[in-house]
């Protein structure tokens, strides 16, 4: 659409023009005229003599007066050619100022950064869970030869570390199992976490002593027990407990149950049910999923108390002397672990057993 100030040029250079016009046409009339008015005058009279310089001098050609129009029309158009052409180029100038937008400000560092990791661990992830079921298949060399690939990209990644231990431990390699849970130490806690826990266990080489491991859904791995500390105010001992699922698919918490017994040894000859508080667990691996191929860490707090001597019960000298551990789902027993062995002779009494209500949520009835 143009502009009013071009709409205004061009109404003025139709008039221009059309004034132009009419003032030839008129010019022209008029010559027409003289000349009719000079023949009948020389009609009537008789032609005089001819004189060629005078009669130069009074005739006036209209062609010099045409010409005078088309230069003058001329120079105006190339003004106005001009004055159009400042005007597009000024309105073409004022157009890309308005139309120039400021480029898109690259997004923050954080940002880039964030999501360049969120890419990695769902990298990572989607591959374990393809070593896993390669490895479950029996394909261990499949699964072992990407784990290992992996860790070129991923060399501080303790799940894949854990793969890895795994994958060894199928295979029988153990010293290069036991490498992988170095490694999985030498992170630290704070960047392990759970798998920092589970590996200390297994470095302990105290493997459970429980019941066989075939086709039991879940099972005691390594378990470690502190030396006893004995303050002026009791007796304490440290019991941490793995437990692996055999599962291919998580189970439903309440159907796995965990009971605790603990033993004193009374005057250093008999071996009785602990006098102690009540022990207390607590899951150094939760939040607990029971994810296939996972395991989950439990640890026991026995706490022995000084009794006062006037007691005649407790007057007794009593020291820790061990536990008797059982692990069922679905009320059927899947392992049993004692410390010491001794423990499982069935003339001990087991009448005052714990049990992990931390297994499994509480009931609303």
């Amino acid at each position: 659409m143009k502009s009013p100030k071009a709409q205004k040029l061009v109404k003025e250079k139709f008039v221009y023009r059309i004034t132009i016009l009419l003032l030839a046409i008129w010019i022209i009339f008029l010559y027409q005229k003289n000349n009719t008015f000079k023949g009948n005058i020389e009609n009537d009279q008789p032609p005089p003599k001819k004189d060629v310089g005078r009669e130069d001098e009074t005739k006036v050609p209209p062609k010099p007066l045409v010409q005078d129009v088309i230069n003058e029309d001329s120079e105006s158009e190339d003004k106005e050619k001009a004055l159009i052409a400042e005007i597009l180029t000024n309105s073409f100038k004022e157009s890309k100022k308005l139309n120039t937008t400021k480029p898109k400000e690259p997004a923050p560092d954080n940002q880039i950064t964030n999501s360049v990791q969120n890419e990695k661990v769902t990298e990572l992830e989607e591959l374990i869970q393809i070593c896993r079921s390669l490895r479950e298949e029996g394909k261990t060399l499949q699964s072992l030869k990407k784990l290992r690939a992996a860790k070129l990209s991923y060399p501080n990644e303790s799940k894949l570390l854990w793969e890895l231990h795994l994958t060894y431990e199928v295979m029988s390699l153990h010293q290069k199992s036991d490498d992988e849970l170095n490694k999985i130490m030498s992170l630290g806690k704070e960047v392990a976490k759970d798998h920092w826990e589970i590996a200390k266990l297994k470095l302990t080489e105290q493997p459970a002593m429980g019941t066989s491991k075939k086709q039991q859904n879940f099972v005691f791995g390594t378990i470690l027990e502190s030396a006893p500390d004995i303050q002026s105010t009791g007796e304490t001992v440290l019991v941490d407990i793995e437990i692996k699922s055999q599962l291919k698919t998580k189970p439903d918490a309440k159907d796995i149950t965990l009971i605790i017994d603990f033993y004193d040894l009374v005057d250093d000859l008999k071996i009785q049910t602990t006098l102690s508080d009540q022990p207390e667990a607590t899951w150094k691996t939760a939040p607990i999923d029971w994810s296939p191929g996972n395991s989950e860490i439990v640890q026991w707090k026995y706490r022995l108390p000084i009794f006062p001597a006037n007691e005649e019960e407790t007057s007794n000298s009593r020291h820790y002397y061990g536990f008797i551990a059982r692990l069922y789902y679905k009320d059927i027993v899947q392992d049993i672990y004692a410390s010491p062995r001794t423990l499982l002779e069935p003339k001990q009494s087991l009448n005052r057993s714990f049990i992990d209500n931390s297994l499994f949520p509480p009931s609303n009835n």
